[in-house]
Order: C-alpha cells, then structure tokens, then sequence
C-alpha cells in the first residue's frame, strides 16, 4: 500500500472511500509513469512513455518483427540457449530497476514481452522503492524466481542461478551492485 503525508488523505486510503479509492488509483498511475521514464531514461527495456494526463497513459506499442503485438515471454519458444540469454537480459533489467530504486513487485513471464532485439519489461504500476519498502527484498525474490523457474523449464542450467535474488540483493544493500 502507498502512504501520503495528508492525514486525511491516508485515513481515506486507509478506510477505502471513494475519496481513498480515487488517491490510490492517482498514485497507481503516477507511479507506473514515474517508473517507466526513470527507467527509460536508465537505459532499460521499457516501453516509452508518449503520452500521459490523469489517468490516461499512452505508450510504446511493442510489436515483433511482423509489427504485430509481441508475445509475452510465457508464449514464446526459446531453445536452451535462447532461455539463457533471455534470463541474463531480464536480470541485467533487474540490476538497473535497482540501480534507480526500483523493485519490480509482479515480475512474471507474462509481464515480459519478447521482440525481435530481446525482452521488454511492462506493467509497472506496483513498482515499490528498493529503500522505502520493508518487503523489496522478497518482491524481488518473488520477481527472479518467477523468471527462473520459468526459464529453468526449457533450459535446467538457469535453476541453479536460482540465489541471483539474494545475491543482488546483498549487493544493493552493500552499494556494490
């Protein structure tokens, strides 16, 4: 859940009125946009953001190499190799989110799109402050190992990268990373 310095305006998010309700959905949209130009301007694999107002974003469309809508990772057929290097892109992806502050917080091979020059992150709205978030460490976990145990069915070698959570979380937290 996000907090606001208001008073009033946390007691409504916290009650879930109609005024909360409305704060949450803002702060929803705000903070995908947010995420998606930080992250853009980082250098990430996201769609761009090209216009935004209220609660109306618009963004890159994401097409394969036909210019039709490109398929999420889940649906896509990678050979062992292919899984590979698409693990490596996704955590590289992962580094830079921390690297801004950022933790995914629903990373799953649905929320990845694959076109012709590799994987596209989406879906950002729950994006949580590395620093700010009691539970980052464990988002990010969750976020890896659904990436992991997604890839480690078509190539077995990526289930023993499973500790790459912890480990970039360590070095995170070390200012290391």
């Amino acid at each position: 859940a996000r907090s606001v310095r208001n008073t009033r305006a946390q007691r409504a998010l916290d009650k879930n009125t109609r005024f909360g309700k409305k704060l949450a959905e803002k702060a929803w949209h705000s903070a995908e946009v947010d995420a998606l130009r930080t992250l853009e301007s980082a250098g990430a694999r996201v769609p761009r953001v090209l216009a935004h107002h209220e609660s109306v974003l618009i963004m890159e469309m994401i097409c394969d190499k036909n210019g039709e809508i490109a398929p999420t990772l889940a649906a896509f057929p990678l050979s062992a190799e292919g899984a590979l290097e698409t693990y490596n892109t996704i955590l590289e992806q992962v580094v830079i989110m921390l690297l801004n502050d950022l933790v995914h917080g629903d990373l799953s091979p649905y929320n990845v799109l694959i076109r012709e020059d590799g994987p596209v992150i989406i879906d950002m709205p729950q994006c949580v402050s590395a620093a700010a978030n009691k539970q980052a460490n464990k988002m990010l976990e969750r976020d890896v190992y659904a990436i992991s145990r997604h890839l480690g069915l078509i190539n077995p070698e990526i289930n023993k990268l499973g500790k790459a959570a912890w480990q970039l979380w360590v070095e995170y937290e070390r200012g290391t990373l």
